[in-house]
C-alpha cells in the first residue's frame, strides 16, 4: 500500500509540473478538459483519456512477441522496432539507420560537433546528457554502482560489470592466437601486443616505445628525476671523446691532464 501511496503522489506532482495556463478569451465551455487527480489540462479531446492510464496504471496495448505491456499504442510501435529491427530514421549524413528519432538527434552531434550539456563546475561540454551525468560523479566523488559480492563501488555500470568477472571467474574475452582468456576487452587488447609485437605509445623524450600507456608513465619518471640538467652534461660528456685524425693520432688537448701526458707517466714507471 505504501508504494502503490508514494507512486501516485509521484505522478500527481507529475501531473501539476506539466499543468498548461488558461487560454485567454475562452468560455466556460470552450475551455480544455482537466485532470480531476493533478489539475493538468488538455488541449485535445483524447488526450484526458489516454493521460488517465497514468493514475490509473492500465497498460492496455500488449508485444505479440514478449507480452510487454504499453499505455499508449505509440509506444508499442516504438517498442516493437526492437523485434522487427526497423530502422526508419536515417542519418543525411552518413545514412545510418535508428529505430527512435531522439536517438537519430544524439547521433547527429557527432557530424554537427554540438555539445549542449555542459558541467557547471569545470565547463567540459558533452553531446549526451548522460555522458554529463556520468561525468560529473568526478566531482562529487559519487559511486551509486555497488558490488554485492565486495561492496565495492564504481562511478560506472559498465565499471561494475568488468569488476564482476573477476568474482565470477568468467573470461569470456579470448585470444585468437593462443586461447587464453581475459575478464576485460581492455586486458585481451594488451595481450594481443605480444603477438603483434605493437607498441603504440612512443616516450616524446627519448623515442622508446610501450606496450601500455602506464609503463610508458613509468618510463618517464626517469627523465623527471635526472631533472632539465641530464640532457646538457650528456652533451658534455659525448664532445669530451677522443676522435681520431687522418693520421690515426688523438686530436685532444695538450694539457696536464692529455693522453700524451698519460702516456709519460706510464713509460717512466717501466723499467
Amino acid at each position: 500500500m505504501a508504494l502503490k501511496s508514494n507512486r501516485e503522489k509521484k505522478i500527481r506532482r507529475s501531473c501539476r509540473k506539466k499543468d498548461s495556463k488558461p487560454i485567454p478569451g475562452c468560455s466556460e465551455e470552450e475551455r480544455p478538459p482537466v485532470c480531476q487527480e493533478g489539475g493538468q489540462s488538455f488541449t485535445q479531446s483524447n488526450t484526458p483519456v489516454q493521460h488517465q492510464k497514468f493514475h490509473t496504471g492500465e497498460r492496455p496495448y500488449e508485444c505479440p512477441k514478449c507480452q510487454k505491456r504499453f499505455q499508449t499504442s505509440s509506444n508499442l510501435l516504438k517498442h516493437q522496432r526492437i523485434h522487427t529491427e526497423e530502422r526508419p530514421f536515417h542519418c543525411p549524413d552518413c545514412r545510418k539507420g535508428f529505430k527512435h528519432n531522439s536517438n537519430l538527434i544524439r547521433h547527429r552531434r557527432i557530424h554537427t560537433g554540438e555539445r549542449p550539456y555542459e558541467c557547471p563546475k569545470c565547463g567540459m561540454s558533452f553531446s549526451q546528457s548522460s555522458n554529463l551525468i556520468c561525468h560529473q560523479r568526478i566531482h562529487t566523488r559519487e559511486r551509486p554502482y555497488e558490488c554485492e559480492q565486495c561492496g565495492k563501488s564504481f562511478s560506472h555500470r559498465s565499471h561494475l560489470i568488468h569488476h564482476q568477472n573477476i568474482h565470477a571467474e568468467e573470461r569470456p574475452y579470448k585470444c585468437g592466437e593462443c586461447g587464453k582468456g581475459f575478464n576485460q576487452r581492455s586486458q585481451l587488447i594488451i595481450h594481443q601486443m605480444i603477438h603483434t609485437g605493437e607498441r603504440p605509445y612512443e616516450c616524446p623524450e627519448c623515442g622508446k616505445r610501450f606496450q601500455t600507456s602506464s609503463t610508458l608513465l613509468v618510463h618517464q619518471r626517469i627523465h623527471r628525476e635526472r631533472g632539465p640538467s641530464a640532457a646538457p652534461t650528456a652533451g658534455r660528456a659525448s664532445s669530451a671523446t677522443p676522435t681520431s685524425s687522418p693520421t690515426g693520432a688523438s686530436t685532444l688537448g695538450r694539457g696536464p691532464t692529455s693522453v700524451p701526458s698519460v702516456g709519460r707517466a706510464f713509460q717512466t714507471a717501466l723499467p
